[in-house]
């Protein structure tokens, strides 16, 4: 999803783990971003790494500019409680929650580009809805819960 297997690892650490999330909210950029994640990969090391740190794989095969703008570090990720998920408000990519209820980042789906089941929209709740309101303004609920679908 974010280019590679390190930039996964980097990215689910970032948005999962509580000082990633401190990483997270001190980056103004892609440049903070790589700074900070580096001197924390030094001093503690990211959790679950299993690449090696050297020249063919590592912490050099992440590329933070490509992760910065990603994920949206500019906004959060907002859980979709009533259908079990989280959405990315900045891109509209959603991720199903873990076991633990964190975002899987490894399973984005795009409410732009992919389809739910029609399933799927009839759990959002209301409040859910208006969340997701901006990706798909085709889509209306109507009071009892039913879906209305306009032209796009």
């Amino acid at each position: 999803m974010y280019g590679n297997e390190e930039n996964n690892a980097i990215a689910n650490f970032l948005i999962n783990h509580k000082d990633g999330q401190v990483i997270l909210s001190n980056s103004k950029n892609s440049i903070d971003l790589e700074s900070l994640v580096v001197d924390y990969h030094k001093s503690k090391g990211i959790p679950n790494w299993e690449f090696e740190d050297d020249e063919n794989e590592g912490i050099d095969w992440v590329t933070f500019d490509d992760l910065y703008y990603g994920i949206g570090l500019d906004d959060n990720l907002v859980k979709l409680e009533s259908v079990g998920s989280w959405v990315n408000l900045s891109n509209g990519i959603v991720y199903p929650s873990d076991t633990d209820g964190s975002a899987d980042l490894f399973s984005p789906t795009s409410l732009k580009d992919d389809e739910f089941s029609e399933e799927w929209y009839s759990k959002l709740s209301n409040s859910d809805h208006e969340v997701i309101n901006e990706f798909i303004p085709y889509l209306k609920l109507n009071k009892k819960n039913s879906l209305t679908f306009f032209n796009k």
